[in-house]
């Protein structure tokens, strides 16, 4: 004689196979749990890209150079707008990123032109050639900079170029620039 079946009961909750088909509806509670869920994911996949990012840059250049920034300035200017011997210090260095006196009272952000000679091996002509190009322009301070990481350096606000070698067309333009 055959058994009966025994029909087999399920637990409250526990799925089957319909509930479990992709293509069944979801509450509205279940919808909004995974758009919760999918949003924070990709929040933390943003937060995880910026902050690789962040310390890739940073360690990709290590080198010293001129600020291109005004933070931590102070209102003062060196002696000599051009010196072949002197530093200018760092907040200076800001300060005239942000504003220098003209001719007539005016005024207008001033760019940096500085050399390292002493970790670098300069021609013997190169000083006399970076003071020729900076006296053309009254906004250009010139000096030495034995702390930083380049041979030449020009800075403005926001921007840097830095050289091997005087290249009067480089230089020019830079200055000129916007």
């Amino acid at each position: 004689m055959a058994r009966p079946k025994k029909k087999r009961q399920r637990g409250k909750g526990t799925p089957t196979a319909t509930t479990m088909s992709p293509h069944s509806p979801r509450s509205p509670q279940e919808r909004l749990n995974l758009w919760i869920a999918g949003g924070s994911a990709l929040v933390i996949g943003v937060v995880i890209l910026l902050v690789g990012l962040s310390s890739l840059s940073e360690s990709r250049d290590t080198r010293v150079l001129p600020p291109i920034t005004v933070v931590g300035h102070i209102e003062r200017y060196p002696e000599e707008r051009i010196s072949r011997e002197t530093p200018i210090p760092l907040p200076v260095q800001r300060h005239i990123l942000e504003h220098v006196p003209l001719s007539m009272g005016q005024q207008r952000p001033g760019i940096l032109l500085q050399f390292n000679c002493e970790k670098f091996e300069c021609a013997d002509d190169l000083v006399d050639r970076l003071v020729a190009i900076a006296e053309e322009y009254e906004y250009v301070y010139m000096a030495p900079y034995p702390a930083m990481d380049a041979k030449i350096a020009l800075t403005a606000y926001g921007r840097i170029l830095t050289l091997d070698e005087v290249d009067e067309e480089r230089i020019r333009t830079f200055i000129e620039g916007p």
